[in-house]
């Protein structure tokens, strides 16, 4: 039997129309089909097709807008290539920023803890404006 190994991607979805104080609805699916279609235009039908066996987004917050995707060794190359050119999601204008790619689910969910607590370190130490 084999065993396939795969990549996890953290990135930051981050709304051009929206403030960072509002959550911005988005779920796991839709942020699969956004990430295809940039593979699409980007790789063409070579792309999508070795990109979509094993392709999901695993884990998506609209809180902390983090979300984990997964792809499978090899062909997430066409993935990590494709990530910074993503420009929408259902229309909207967004921007997609790698914050770590990793082996392991769980390496990916304790990158994006420390991740969140540094951000809050960083909002609890700013000066506050009055």
């Amino acid at each position: 039997m084999v065993r396939f190994k795969h990549r996890y991607f953290t990135v930051e979805i981050i709304p051009d129309h929206l403030p960072n104080s509002e959550s911005f609805k988005i779920n796991s699916h839709e942020l699969t089909k956004g990430i295809l279609n940039c593979i699409q235009e980007l790789h063409g039908d070579f792309g999508v097709a070795a990109v979509t066996s094993g392709f999901k987004a695993k884990y998506c917050n609209p809180a902390t807008r983090i979300g984990v995707i997964r792809s499978r060794h090899g062909p997430h190359r066409l993935v990590a290539s494709s990530l910074p050119f993503m420009r929408s999601l259902h229309n909207k204008p967004v921007t997609l920023r790698t914050l770590y790619t990793g082996a392991t689910l769980k390496q990916c969910f304790k990158f994006a803890v420390a991740y969140q607590k540094k951000e809050l370190m960083k909002v609890w130490n700013s000066p506050s404006e009055q």
